[in-house]
Protein backbone atom coordinates (compact mmCIF):
# COMPACT_ATOMS: atom_id res chain seq x y z
CA UNK A 1 0.00 0.00 0.00
CA UNK A 2 1.07 3.43 -0.95
CA UNK A 3 1.39 6.10 1.34
CA UNK A 4 -1.35 8.75 0.51
CA UNK A 5 0.85 11.98 1.53
CA UNK A 6 3.26 10.80 -1.19
CA UNK A 7 0.66 9.40 -4.01
CA UNK A 8 -1.01 13.05 -3.46
CA UNK A 9 2.60 14.92 -3.82
CA UNK A 10 2.97 12.97 -6.70
CA UNK A 11 -0.76 13.81 -8.45
CA UNK A 12 0.07 17.79 -7.73
CA UNK A 13 3.20 16.84 -9.28
CA UNK A 14 1.66 15.34 -12.26
CA UNK A 15 -1.08 17.94 -12.30
CA UNK A 16 1.34 20.64 -12.75
CA UNK A 17 2.97 19.01 -15.40
CA UNK A 18 -0.33 19.28 -17.53
CA UNK A 19 -0.55 23.25 -16.77
CA UNK A 20 -0.15 25.21 -20.19
CA UNK A 21 3.41 25.58 -20.70
CA UNK A 22 4.21 29.75 -21.52
CA UNK A 23 6.20 30.31 -24.86
CA UNK A 24 9.13 30.70 -22.91
CA UNK A 25 9.28 27.35 -21.40
CA UNK A 26 8.15 25.94 -24.76
CA UNK A 27 10.98 27.04 -26.58
CA UNK A 28 13.52 26.33 -24.03
CA UNK A 29 12.56 22.45 -24.34
CA UNK A 30 13.13 23.10 -27.96
CA UNK A 31 16.41 24.27 -27.74
CA UNK A 32 17.15 21.68 -25.32
CA UNK A 33 15.58 18.62 -27.30
CA UNK A 34 16.63 19.57 -31.02
CA UNK A 35 19.79 18.76 -33.07
CA UNK A 36 21.00 20.32 -35.87
CA UNK A 37 19.48 18.32 -38.47
CA UNK A 38 15.87 19.31 -36.91
CA UNK A 39 16.41 22.84 -37.06
CA UNK A 40 17.48 21.86 -41.21
CA UNK A 41 14.39 20.44 -41.62
CA UNK A 42 12.44 23.59 -39.79
CA UNK A 43 14.75 25.79 -42.20
CA UNK A 44 13.21 24.27 -45.11
CA UNK A 45 9.84 24.37 -44.25
CA UNK A 46 10.30 28.48 -43.60
CA UNK A 47 11.07 28.49 -47.13
CA UNK A 48 7.68 26.58 -48.13
CA UNK A 49 4.65 27.95 -46.26
CA UNK A 50 2.54 25.48 -47.81
CA UNK A 51 4.66 22.34 -46.10
CA UNK A 52 6.50 19.87 -47.62
CA UNK A 53 6.31 16.02 -47.71
CA UNK A 54 9.30 14.38 -45.97
CA UNK A 55 11.35 13.27 -49.25
CA UNK A 56 11.15 17.17 -50.13
CA UNK A 57 12.34 18.14 -46.84
CA UNK A 58 15.07 16.05 -47.73
CA UNK A 59 15.61 17.14 -51.09
CA UNK A 60 15.80 20.65 -49.81
CA UNK A 61 18.37 19.97 -46.88
CA UNK A 62 20.86 17.97 -49.67
CA UNK A 63 21.10 21.14 -51.78
CA UNK A 64 22.00 23.39 -49.37
CA UNK A 65 24.42 20.81 -48.03
CA UNK A 66 26.05 20.46 -51.49
CA UNK A 67 25.45 24.02 -51.84
CA UNK A 68 27.33 25.14 -48.86
CA UNK A 69 30.31 22.01 -49.48
CA UNK A 70 29.15 20.70 -45.88
CA UNK A 71 31.36 18.11 -44.75
CA UNK A 72 27.89 16.14 -44.32
CA UNK A 73 26.29 15.62 -48.00
CA UNK A 74 23.18 13.44 -46.94
CA UNK A 75 20.35 13.72 -44.81
CA UNK A 76 19.24 9.98 -43.61
CA UNK A 77 15.45 9.47 -44.24
CA UNK A 78 15.56 7.72 -41.24
CA UNK A 79 16.45 10.60 -39.59
CA UNK A 80 13.66 12.58 -40.88
CA UNK A 81 11.35 9.72 -40.37
CA UNK A 82 12.34 10.21 -36.45
CA UNK A 83 12.40 13.52 -36.47
CA UNK A 84 9.35 14.80 -37.62
CA UNK A 85 6.92 13.31 -34.76
CA UNK A 86 9.28 14.38 -32.14
CA UNK A 87 9.42 18.01 -33.51
CA UNK A 88 5.81 17.33 -33.85
CA UNK A 89 5.47 17.04 -30.50
CA UNK A 90 7.32 19.97 -29.58
CA UNK A 91 4.95 21.95 -31.29
CA UNK A 92 7.20 23.42 -33.94
CA UNK A 93 5.75 21.68 -36.97
CA UNK A 94 2.59 20.77 -37.69
CA UNK A 95 0.47 18.24 -40.16
CA UNK A 96 -1.10 19.90 -42.80
CA UNK A 97 -2.66 17.28 -44.54
CA UNK A 98 -2.18 15.63 -47.43
CA UNK A 99 -1.13 17.27 -51.39
CA UNK A 100 -0.25 15.88 -54.60
CA UNK A 101 3.54 16.17 -54.96
CA UNK A 102 5.73 15.30 -57.68
CA UNK A 103 7.29 12.14 -56.22
CA UNK A 104 11.04 10.74 -58.13
CA UNK A 105 10.32 7.28 -59.55
CA UNK A 106 13.80 7.06 -61.37
CA UNK A 107 16.06 8.46 -63.67
CA UNK A 108 14.65 11.60 -63.10
CA UNK A 109 11.11 10.91 -63.62
CA UNK A 110 8.58 12.11 -61.68
CA UNK A 111 4.70 11.05 -60.86
CA UNK A 112 2.15 12.83 -59.04
CA UNK A 113 0.75 11.60 -55.61
CA UNK A 114 -0.28 12.38 -52.28
CA UNK A 115 2.05 12.52 -49.40
CA UNK A 116 1.82 14.06 -45.48
CA UNK A 117 3.38 17.23 -45.62
CA UNK A 118 3.93 18.86 -42.61
CA UNK A 119 4.56 22.78 -41.70
CA UNK A 120 6.30 24.76 -39.82
CA UNK A 121 4.15 26.17 -36.89
CA UNK A 122 4.02 29.83 -35.32
CA UNK A 123 5.93 28.21 -32.23
CA UNK A 124 8.53 26.74 -34.91
CA UNK A 125 8.68 30.47 -36.28
CA UNK A 126 9.94 31.97 -33.37
CA UNK A 127 12.08 28.92 -32.84
CA UNK A 128 13.98 29.85 -35.76
CA UNK A 129 14.01 33.54 -35.07
CA UNK A 130 16.01 33.14 -31.68
CA UNK A 131 18.40 30.80 -33.62
CA UNK A 132 18.97 33.34 -36.50
CA UNK A 133 19.35 36.24 -33.75
CA UNK A 134 21.60 34.31 -31.85
CA UNK A 135 23.92 32.90 -35.07
CA UNK A 136 24.00 36.92 -36.26
CA UNK A 137 25.44 37.67 -32.93
CA UNK A 138 27.51 34.62 -31.78
CA UNK A 139 29.74 35.44 -35.23
CA UNK A 140 32.26 32.87 -35.29
CA UNK A 141 35.94 34.59 -35.50
CA UNK A 142 38.04 32.93 -37.70
CA UNK A 143 41.51 33.48 -38.98
CA UNK A 144 41.97 36.16 -41.65
CA UNK A 145 42.05 34.19 -44.82
CA UNK A 146 40.57 30.70 -43.32
CA UNK A 147 38.16 29.66 -45.86
CA UNK A 148 36.08 26.25 -46.40
CA UNK A 149 36.56 24.60 -49.50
Amino acid sequence: MTDSSACGYALDSYKGMLKPQSQDDRLQRVFRSMGEPSWWLLTALSNHPEGLAPFQMIHQVQDWLKQSNYPVQRLDPGTVHYAIPRMEELGVIEFAGEQEVDVPVGRGATKPDKRPVWKLSALGEVALAHRARFEQVAQPRLRPGLVAV
